[in-house]
């Protein structure tokens, strides 16, 4: 074959033969009455659409179904809320391998209250004769009265009073309801007066006053009050044993021991007659005389 009769296929043209003729094989023309019946449906169904979604809108504003969905929606969204918070301060996920729901409240077993034994009472442990629920007595092998016990609940001493041959008190004391110690009152033993009352402060321990008096005249003879440690002296006053007056009060230094100052007092009128301070080493550094003449007169 001669180069001259070769002849060349045009692949574009042939491809789009091949296809235009694809394509009339397999569209169906559609003519214009089918055109109109497609339109008319679609129109058809969009009015029924509409109007539907109109008659549900109308029905569910009567129903107040969009607000109940609305609080649903919210009811919803504070649940999960409140459960990733309680999550995060927690650190711990609920959910089936949590053991369900953390919302449930389960009470904590409470703890088995043992009813405590009457014998085991320190009241009831007391040996001697039980005059009443709270107060037991004692006696001696002549069958004297030495002590007697009270009671302010049943369970734990109150008060302890001693009793002499004579059948005179000799001691007082009284404990506080936690068992710690409150007073001790000392009598004497051939008049029966108190001669001494000694307070303690809430330890038990630590002395708070003392009151001491004349076991004649029963009247107060001194006075002393403690620092806080109970064993330091803060001050002292001392009275006559006759008419009970303040003859002398003394105000010690900040160590309890040593004096800051005096005051004397008449003992009859109990007007004050000097003042005297200390130095640290306990010798005299100055003293106030007051004139009473002089005093009365300016009065």
């Amino acid at each position: 074959m001669s180069i001259g009769k070769i002849s060349f296929l045009n692949i574009s043209g042939s491809q789009n033969f091949c296809g235009l003729n694809k394509r009339e094989k397999l569209s169906k023309p559609v003519s214009s009455g089918d055109k109109d019946k497609s339109n008319a449906a679609k129109y058809m169904i969009g009015a029924a659409a509409l109007a539907g979604a109109i008659a549900v809108g109308i029905i569910g504003h009567k129903n107040n179904w969009w607000r109940k969905a609305a609080k649903t929606v919210k009811s919803a969204d504070n649940n999960l809320k409140n459960k990733n918070t309680q999550e995060h301060k927690t650190g711990t996920p609920s959910g089936p391998n949590n053991g369900g729901d953390n919302n449930l409240n389960v009470e904590e077993p409470k703890p088995i209250e043992i009813p405590e034994n009457p014998e085991d009472y320190p009241f009831n442990k007391i040996e001697g004769m039980r005059l009443s629920p709270r107060t037991i007595v004692q006696f001696d092998g002549e069958g004297r009265l030495i002590k007697e016990f009270e009671s302010y609940n049943g369970k734990t001493v109150s008060s302890v009073i001693e009793y002499g041959k004579s059948g005179s008190r000799l001691k007082y004391t009284i404990y506080r309801p936690n068992e710690k110690l409150l007073s001790i009152t000392d009598y004497d033993p051939a008049s029966g007066n108190k001669v001494k009352h000694s307070v303690f402060k809430d330890d038990g321990v630590n002395l708070n006053f003392v009151e001491e008096y004349d076991p004649v005249s029963r009247n107060k003879v001194k006075y002393s009050v403690f620092k806080d440690d109970g064993v330091n002296l803060n001050f002292v006053e001392e009275y006559d044993p006759a008419n009970g007056n303040k003859v002398k009060q003394s105000v010690y230094k900040d160590d309890g021991v040593n004096l800051d100052y005096t005051i004397d007092y008449d003992p009859v009128s109990e007007d004050k007659l000097r003042t005297t301070w200390y130095n640290t080493d306990g010798s005299v550094n100055t003293v106030e005389e007051i004139n009473r003449s002089m005093a009365n007169s300016i009065i």
